[in-house]
């Protein structure tokens, strides 16, 4: 699997009908996924984690302002910034 914070996170397994086996599944599955999540994705490594001080509430867009076009002008200067830094595959 991948390291850091692109780790691929496993699709969750189909139902057999069998519940023995649909248990033990799902088991393996959420012990794999919590790997994925938070083991490989770094998601509890403070290096992968923003600095408290870069948080400024009074940057977010006020919604009494706020546009359909603004909001996708908003995720899409999110997404470059997540590209720019190699967090989004």
């Amino acid at each position: 699997m991948a390291q850091g914070p692109n780790a691929i996170v496993p699709p969750p397994p189909r139902p057999t009908g069998d519940p023995a086996t649909d248990v033990q599944m799902l088991l393996d599955w959420l012990w794999t996924f919590y790997q994925a999540t938070v083991v490989e994705s770094g998601l509890l490594d403070p290096a992968f984690q923003a600095n408290a001080g870069t948080f400024n509430a009074n940057n977010l867009p006020d919604p009494s302002n706020t546009s359909i076009a603004r909001s996708q002008d908003t995720a899409n200067r999110a997404i470059n910034a997540l590209l720019a830094h190699g967090l989004f595959p």
